[in-house]
């Protein structure tokens, strides 16, 4: 099976075509209603990997903001109100670079000036999850109760304004922890009280998705800018075993978000993969760009580890035209750090990604490389041509 991925743009609308060819070349073409963000065209043009910066919490001073510019994304992790002028500070340095602002969905922290005003508001009670005893759940943010209709509706509209999104330094916004309770991968997450049964988190997820689904719509209509959505599920289209315990899949997550809702995908290349989720997972993110989904394909390193030339590999094996690479080993500025891989140059990819008959070993063309990913053996290779 070889997928060609074209991209049509007019006027009216941006689509994602994909043409299946197999055996006799019968064409099946698939098209996507989801909007895509405004950065596809600077960002597919560049035959660098787009790579991406995470830091924080504290505001950037003028040495690491001239750091931070060499990048291709940003995400600006402080919490406080001063996103879009940090944003502002970046864009003067590099007019090109996508820079979000960042909130945290599972837990609502009181150094976010809009989140301390809903923690802070005693008749916003319901808003919160509860332990056994009644009391609210979470020391010291509060676990949002998305089951909650006025909730839903603050955060829709007064939390995201908030953002700063008006400010046109702001390209969007990136949504961690977008499972938060119900598909924990961070262990404060595992422990909902037990009040709570798996029914329970299911409707608090359902409630969680359906609002973050009107969260895109509001920010992509009104601000004309876009969400990143960090979730845990993944590895979930057949029997491979799921990475972290997770009641939701793949195709549930996508369904109940809606197949016109537009968002990034933050994904997760775990640090040492078995052979089965190094094929799923280029299995689910080939499928989501056919669906019209880019990813922020994020790199776990060890702690003074550098960026492998397997997961570089697998990066430009995937890669579509909006995506984002990351790697770090942690999540403050000291934890990122710019790579060899950043300064070499790859060209526009020429070829199509295609496997062999084991389904093992993928390769893929670039005008100056050619890309090979082996995930019988886990190991990649970039020839630079």
């Amino acid at each position: 099976v070889e997928l060609i991925f074209y991209r049509v743009m007019n006027d009216m609308s941006r689509k994602l075509f994909c043409v299946v060819c197999v055996v006799a070349c019968v064409e099946v073409v698939v098209v996507s209603p989801r909007p895509q963000p405004h950065w596809l065209s600077t960002i597919g043009r560049q035959t660098k990997i787009p790579a991406a910066w995470f830091g924080g919490p504290i505001p950037e001073n003028k040495t690491s903001l001239d750091e931070i510019a060499k990048y291709s994304f940003a995400f600006m992790s402080s919490q406080g109100t001063n996103s879009s002028q940090q944003c502002a500070a970046l864009k003067k340095r590099n007019k090109d670079i996508v820079c979000l602002t960042y909130r945290q969905t599972a837990v609502a922290w009181g150094n976010t000036p809009v989140y301390a005003e809903a923690i802070n508001d005693p008749s916003h009670g319901d808003w919160w999850l509860k332990t056994n005893n009644g009391s609210i759940w979470g020391y010291p943010g509060h676990f949002w109760n998305w089951n909650n209709t006025e909730l839903q509706n603050w955060y829709v509209t007064k939390a995201v304004a908030e953002l700063g999104l008006q400010a046109s330094s702001v390209d969007g916004a990136f949504y961690d922890d977008f499972d938060g309770s119900v598909c924990p991968f961070e262990s404060a997450f595992d422990n909902l009280p037990t009040r709570y049964t798996e029914a329970d988190r299911l409707v608090l997820s359902e409630a969680k998705r359906r609002t973050f689904a009107r969260v895109s719509q509001q920010m992509i209509n009104m601000y004309g800018q876009y969400p990143l959505f960090a979730t845990a599920t993944r590895f979930n289209y057949s029997d491979t075993p799921s990475e972290y315990r997770c009641s939701i899949n793949e195709t549930s997550l996508l369904q109940s978000l809606g197949e016109s809702v537009g968002f990034m995908r933050y994904r997760i290349w775990p640090h040492s993969p078995s052979s089965a989720q190094c094929r799923m997972l280029i299995d689910e993110i080939t499928r989501e760009h056919v669906d019209g989904i880019p990813m922020f394909f994020y790199n776990v390193l060890g702690h003074g580890e550098s960026v492998s030339e397997f997961a570089v590999a697998v990066f430009l094996l995937v890669r579509g035209h909006a995506d984002a690479f990351g790697a770090s080993s942690g999540w403050t500025d000291n934890d990122w750090h710019w790579q060899s891989w950043y300064d070499k140059d790859f060209g526009i990819a020429t070829g199509n990604m295609t496997s062999d008959s084991s389904g093992n070993v993928y390769t893929r063309e670039y005008s100056r490389a050619n890309i090979t990913v082996n995930c019988s053996s886990l190991q990649g290779a970039i020839n630079i041509v």
